[in-house]
């Protein structure tokens, strides 16, 4: 059985936005030439995460505004 990398790694859950950049930056240098496909595929799950979140904050309003 082939043994799987794993890397641990500690991150400031007060900054996520930084922390997560800085996690996506040190993951794409392991991956030499691979770093469009992979941005590409945390853009899609991004982008599909924003949508959902989007159209049910979208949802939550329209309750809101038509609750007398």
């Amino acid at each position: 059985m082939k043994a799987t990398p794993k890397i641990e790694m500690l991150v400031d859950a007060l900054n996520p936005v930084e922390e997560s950049v800085s996690v996506i930056t040190y993951m794409l240098s392991l991956h030499p030439g691979k770093e469009i496909e992979i941005l590409q595929q945390i853009d899609q799950k991004i982008g599909d995460t924003l949508a959902t979140l989007q159209s049910s904050a979208e949802s939550v309003v329209k309750q809101e505004d038509e609750t007398p």
